[in-house]
């Protein structure tokens, strides 16, 4: 397959739920066009350089998300999923599963987004979202091997178009709030990403400690080197 371009950035995460701005973890996130699809990776990594959780993805703009994959090294913790159609199969290895890999299957008709794909889904339909239209998707969940509805809606002012992706479950939108993505004013470069990441822990206890974080891009993101946005005037898939 031919490769057409890559584009990456770094960047570092900080806890919202703390006073100080110490960085929690680095992060260095990739997008690579190769023919009809986009491949993206986020390596996230701790205070010594050592990766703590991984995300992978294949998307395609007709299609959407077609397969991702998470890991949480310290956790032993694994999970993947495949689309075919409406047919999608998670994958999972970790705690829950006494780690061995448990196979779920079920139908999906709405598109699928992860945190990875969201990106390239809000620059896709960045002239929807400006145009003050919003769209759905189906957030998939692989460290549950479930999905749950997000909305996406823009709030463009002069200063920053922020897009908010808001879970339509109101007990996961009191839990975790909105996911917003923060542009530079009315162009499509991502500057800061505010809410849920990947990097989770597990406590003594034996539940699970969910990073809401304020992430910030060393330089913007361009995500519209890899896709195409949509510009003529229809309704958002």
């Amino acid at each position: 397959m031919d490769s057409d371009i890559i584009i990456t950035a770094t960047g570092k995460a900080y806890d919202t739920g703390y006073q100080s701005m110490r960085p929690i973890f680095s992060s260095e996130i990739s997008y690579q066009k190769i023919n009809e699809s986009v491949v993206g990776t986020r390596v996230w990594s701790g205070v010594t350089g050592e990766a703590v959780a991984k995300e992978m993805l294949v998307w395609s703009e007709r299609d959407g998300l077609l397969r991702a994959s998470m890991c949480q090294h310290y956790l032993r913790e694994e999970g993947e999923l495949e689309r075919d159609g409406n047919k999608v199969q998670f994958m999972l290895s970790s705690h829950k599963t006494q780690y061995n890999q448990r196979t779920c299957n079920m139908r999906i008709n709405k598109l699928l987004v992860t945190l990875l794909s969201m990106p390239l889904e809000i620059v896709r339909n960045w002239e929807q979202l400006k145009a003050g239209e919003s769209f759905d998707r189906s957030y998939a969940v692989l460290k549950a091997q479930n999905h749950t509805g997000v909305r996406f809606k823009m709030d463009d002012d002069n200063h920053q178009s922020i897009v908010c992706v808001t879970p339509l479950n109101p007990v996961f939108r009191f839990i975790f709030g909105s996911l917003k993505f923060v542009f530079e004013p009315g162009r499509p470069l991502l500057k800061e990403i505010f809410g849920l990441i990947e990097p989770r822990d597990h406590k003594v206890n034996g539940k699970y400690k969910e990073h809401i974080a304020f992430f910030r891009f060393d330089t913007p993101l361009d995500p519209g080197q890899v896709i195409i946005p949509i510009t003529t005037k229809y309704k958002v898939n």
